[in-house]
């Protein structure tokens, strides 16, 4: 009986993986015409118009938005090739382990593209409202290779698709019995995928990072040296009120970073000329956090 149920098991995952292979060259086929949808719509077009007299976007505007497009391109190219023939020629010990096993350490591409992301929707969304660039990209959306999406839509795909890989083999995996000749290079593939995955949104944390900290040192006056530093990561700002034995109470702006804890005052700058204000912070004091401890409480007075 229990022979009879192992094979019955297996004659299930084995439809299941088929299914799952199936879908992994559905979903492989879409992003790859989407990559070249873009190519050809936008990109291409954009990057000859940032050349002509009457530029839609700059040349580094344009590459601002796109990044490394072509290249994630020329990586999933290859890819797709591969899972069609694997796919076209199905059997109960057909492989597909392996594709994901040599392609892993390409994904790290993705690296830049997801670090580039906000600045692509920024862009986007700065130029989007003007007269000649929304015209063009109506007309883009027009085409029938678009099926009716528009940029921002195309934009996110590259964000979305290593995340996709990990659900979709973790459950090939699942559905893959060991012993099975594709398990191994399954399991290889998904440790690469996976670490790959973490390798991005590191990276991901230390770009925000980075740019929270030029933004800060962008707005604080005062400070000796600078608060942009290699060794250094921001971690959380935010108001608190200081009491003095007096019973007064001073508004303070606290930064706190990997290495020290920089105490500002907050001050309000307004501009005649634009109406409008800005926020500054002047730094009072800082402390470095070598030695410190710090404890969670509960809300004062509570």
């Amino acid at each position: 009986w229990k022979f009879k149920h192992d094979l019955s098991l297996r004659g299930e995952k084995q439809v299941k993986r088929q299914k799952i292979v199936a879908e992994l060259v559905a979903t492989e086929e879409s992003y790859v015409n989407s990559l070249s949808t873009v190519m050809d719509i936008y990109y291409v077009k954009l990057g000859v118009l940032a050349e002509s007299p009457r530029p839609l976007l700059s040349r580094s505007e344009v590459s601002a938005m796109f990044s490394n497009w072509e290249i994630l391109l020329e990586i999933h190219e290859p890819i797709l090739v591969s899972l069609n023939k694997r796919l076209s020629t199905w059997h109960k010990h057909q492989q597909v382990g392996d594709i994901f096993d040599k392609m892993a350490e390409s994904l790290k591409a993705y690296t830049m593209y997801v670090n580039q992301y906000p600045i692509a929707l920024s862009t986007l969304r700065l130029h989007q409202s003007e007269p000649d660039f929304a015209a063009f990209l109506k007309n883009c959306k027009k085409d029938p290779r678009c099926k009716s999406l528009d940029l921002e839509s195309y934009l996110i795909m590259p964000i979305q698709r290593v995340p996709r890989y990990l659900l979709l083999l973790q459950d090939l995996l699942k559905n893959t019995w060991k012993g099975h000749a594709d398990y191994q290079n399954l399991s290889t593939a998904l440790t690469k995928v996976k670490k790959v995955a973490e390798h991005i949104n590191y990276k991901k944390r230390q770009s925000e990072s980075m740019a929270k900290m030029y933004e800060i040192q962008n707005q604080l006056d005062g400070y000796p040296e600078d608060i942009v530093a290699p060794h250094r990561s921001y971690i959380a700002e935010g108001d608190v009120v200081l009491q003095a034995s007096n019973g007064s109470e001073r508004g303070r702006h606290l930064f706190l970073f990997s290495d020290i804890l920089v105490y500002t005052s907050r001050q309000i700058k307004r501009r005649k000329t634009f109406r409008r204000s800005t926020i500054r912070y002047v730094h009072e004091k800082d402390f470095s956090l070598r030695g410190l401890t710090v404890e969670n409480l509960a809300d004062y007075g509570k």
